[in-house]
């Protein structure tokens, strides 16, 4: 009811506008100064100093058009109502939707070069806010060259922007909190994006076929650690592959000590890192965070507990291979005595570790040393009673690994691909749980291990009844 009520109100609006341009300005609006065109008298604003950019240099991007009675407005811009539910500011339309206004389009005839999207219209004592671009609203607009974002705008929707092929510059304000799936689809005059600080999510393929694309721009590395990217390709970086940070390239990344997560996709295909630092208050880093930053030589921590508590759904060491604490390679890993579990993937493809001595402390271990070629011994304590799956595989430098005999599960995979193992000694009266933790080949039809097995004398037959122990034995 309060919908047909506000409704009924616009169509009073209206009624002299019908759907004609009431647009007669008091002075005449001549070919060089109309606002759809290139050369509008407010130009010098509209070109970010020429960089082919996306980002608000600190410009006023707020514009409020007022329509006076006699139908002129009170900056110039060309106004025409189509019904009671859409009209045109400078050939851009825009849609009366729930209180606010939405830009729904263009006109296709009229509309050509820079498009400054106003703040708010006030209209025969109304005033509507601009709260979105709509879907697809300029989606195959050939002719948009630049778009200015305002402030007010908080959603840049699907194709919004979509195969803008001659577009080489956005500004956006900064309450912009999503942008839409394939938003930038296809815009391939676009050299460089910047995400303001108020960006929260980016959409799959927001910014696909952006081929120009050489640079991402961000001012806040907190802000852009938190962004949830849908899919990998979400993240402009996925084809860009450099990030700045007001201006300067991050090569040596600093994680801010404010930041307790970072999401999924985060740094997807940097490869212009070098090296990574992550402080202590991080807790979680989301799936493919540094997948692709091939760049990456090192991580560097202070705090080697807080490192094997973190949740790690991927892991930069994958890529870098060599952690540091406090400046200084670990080659020969100590576990504090304060850790109980460590995380599964906490070393994952530190190739830089030679051994690793976990304490009293830890009851489990997790996939925590998957890829570590270059270990080459491991203590476990007699506190652990599971070795879980993936937990040492592909540790080609391992040639012995010894059991104790509180363990009694290890997982799948846990030390498969060693194939530097010769002898596993195992302690344990009863044979663990083991299925498929090693790698059995086939010799004369029969499954073989090809390590040594060493197990105690009053237990050997136990083992011998058993899959996968029995396989070590000739």
């Amino acid at each position: 009811m309060k919908t047909k009520n506000f409704f009924t109100a616009l169509m009073l609006m209206f009624v002299c506008a019908g759907t004609c341009t009431i647009c007669s300005c008091s002075k005449d609006v001549t070919e060089e100064n109309t606002p759809g065109n290139n050369t509008d008298k407010d130009s010098s604003s509209d070109n970010n100093g020429g960089d082919n950019s996306s980002g608000n240099n600190g410009e006023n991007l707020d514009i409020h058009v007022i329509v006076n009675e006699d139908g002129t407005t009170s900056n110039g811009s060309i106004f025409s109502a189509i019904d009671n539910q859409n009209f045109y500011v400078d050939y851009i339309k825009y849609t009366v939707t729930d209180y606010y206004l939405s830009v729904s389009g263009y006109d296709k005839t009229k509309f050509n070069g820079v498009a400054k999207i106003i703040s708010k219209l006030t209209y025969k004592g109304h005033t509507f806010e601009v709260l979105e671009i709509g879907d697809y609203a300029f989606n195959y607009c050939r002719g948009l060259t630049s778009v200015t974002i305002p402030n007010s705008v908080t959603r840049i929707g699907v194709g919004a922007f979509g195969n803008c092929s001659a577009l080489t510059s956005v500004t956006m304000g900064n309450s912009v909190t999503s942008i839409g799936e394939y938003a930038f689809h296809g815009c391939t005059d676009l050299t460089s994006v910047t995400i303001p600080n108020s960006v929260t999510s980016i959409g799959e393929d927001a910014f696909y076929g952006c081929s120009d694309l050489t640079s991402v721009h961000i001012t806040d590395l907190a802000a852009w650690c938190k962004i949830k990217f849908v899919t990998d390709d979400s993240n402009p970086l996925y084809y860009v592959h450099h990030l700045y940070l007001n201006g300067q390239e991050i090569k040596d990344l600093v994680i801010p000590n404010s930041v307790t997560s970072i999401s999924k996709y985060a740094f997807y295909g940097c490869t212009g890192l070098t090296s990574v630092t992550i402080p202590n208050s991080v807790t979680s880093i989301g799936n493919s965070a540094f997948s692709g930053c091939t760049g990456l030589t090192s991580v560097h921590i202070t705090d080697l507990a807080a490192w094997c508590k973190i949740k790690f759904d991927s892991n930069p060491l994958y890529y870098a291979h060599h952690l540091y604490m406090n400046g200084q390679e670990i080659k020969n890993l100590v576990i504090p005595n304060s850790v109980t579990d460590i995380s599964d993937r906490a070393f994952y493809g530190c190739t830089g570790l030679i051994s690793v001595t976990i304490p009293n402390s830890v009851t489990s271990i997790g996939s925590a040393f998957w890829g570590c070629t270059g270990l080459t011994s491991v203590t476990i304590p007699n506190s652990v009673t599971s070795i879980g799956e993936y937990a040492f595989y592909g540790c080609t430098g391992l040639t012995s690994i010894t059991i104790p005999n509180s363990v009694t599960d290890i997982g799948e995979y846990a030390f498969r691909d060693c194939t530097g193992l010769t002898d596993v000694w195992c302690y344990a009266e009863e044979p663990p749980y083991a299925w498929d933790a090693f790698d059995v080949y086939i010799s004369y039809n029969s499954p073989r291990i090809s390590a040594t097995l060493h197990v105690p004398a009053a237990s050997l037959e136990k083992y011998r009844a058993k899959e996968p122990w029995k396989y070590f034995f000739v």
